[in-house]
């Protein structure tokens, strides 16, 4: 019953910034080597190559400068679906909903038959439309600078549906307060009084903190500007400090593709035959060659070296 409630909590429109996804950094920062320059407007996909290095798309209109790392790519592990999935691993994910499908179709009834198939293919159809609307080189775009990353699983913009929930969220609370409410002008027991009054004591204070985060999240969505992925991307996914980073790691997939992992400190971080698990607040395979990755991890640990540094230095003043 409380599933619903979890996600507009996650929204962290504090960290919204209209001017970029970091806010201007005033520390001195290691230069990023030009191999991994942006070629490539991050709002709007559009060719910047042979233009300056600070300035606006020509496309448009959103500022650009050299100061961050932008890839683009595909999702894997936990930010892989339908809509971010590379064609090669489409058949795979395309198989376990049609799998689904065909176990519903032997085991249930035609009418449950009807249900099941609109609540699976109606999503494995939408999820298949997004991925042809980006006109970005990639169907995810992982951003990195001095302060942080970020990974974007959703360049063309979030759904309707998706903007009402974390909009208007706040709303479902009270709904299945007065919905267990009404249950008590007929005919009830003692189980029905108790739920009622169960979820009175559970949901009134996550509603204070689900009305305010929707609140938060409809104030900065008045702040984009149309046509803007890259703010409304920045809404709905705030970026990660390095300070709070574990580990991360570069991985060859081929010659022109490598798989990038960025893993959150926490309790769910550890490692399973050598190798980190946890939440990874970037797992992409991104389009970057040797040369390109050799400069990414040595950019990376520079950035992740320097935060560790500045934490260290604060805790012991």
């Amino acid at each position: 019953m409380c599933v619903p409630f979890i996600l507009p909590l996650k929204v962290s429109a504090t960290a919204y910034c209209p001017d970029g996804i970091f806010p201007s950094m005033d520390l001195e920062a290691p230069a990023i080597p030009r191999i991994l320059r942006i070629e490539v407007c991050p709002n709007c996909g559009y060719s910047i190559r042979g233009l300056p290095d600070a300035g606006k798309c020509p496309e448009c209109g959103r500022a650009y400068d050299q100061l961050e790392i932008v890839l683009h790519g595909w999702g894997r592990g936990s930010h892989e679906n339908l809509a971010t999935a590379k064609r090669s691993r489409l058949v795979r994910l395309v198989a376990l909903g049609l799998g689904f499908q065909i176990f519903t179709f032997i085991f249930t009834s035609a009418r449950m038959l009807l249900f099941v198939g609109f609540v699976v293919l109606g999503p494995i159809a939408y999820l298949l439309l997004k991925r042809g609307k980006s006109d970005h080189p990639g169907l995810v775009q992982v951003r990195m600078n001095a302060l942080g990353c970020v990974q974007y699983d959703d360049l063309t913009g979030p759904s309707p549906i998706h903007e009402l929930f974390y909009s208007y969220g706040w709303v479902i609370p009270p709904v299945i307060v007065a919905s267990l409410g009404a249950r008590l002008f007929m005919p009830h027991g003692a189980m029905e009084v108790f739920q009622f009054l169960l979820a009175v004591a559970i949901l009134t204070p996550i509603e204070f903190f689900v009305w305010r985060s929707c609140r938060r999240f409809r104030k900065a969505l008045r702040q984009v500007r149309n046509g803007s992925i890259a703010d409304l991307n920045a809404i709905y996914s705030p970026p990660t400090a390095w300070k709070e980073i574990a580990e991360f790691s570069v991985d060859l997939v081929d010659a022109a593709h490598h798989r990038l992992q960025v893993w959150l400190r926490g309790p769910m971080y550890g490692h399973s035959r050598q190798r980190p698990v946890g939440n990874a607040v970037v797992d992409a395979e991104v389009q970057c060659d040797a040369e390109q990755a050799r400069h990414l991890r040595e950019q990376l640990r520079r950035w992740i070296d320097i935060a560790e540094a500045s934490k260290n230095a604060l805790t012991t003043s």
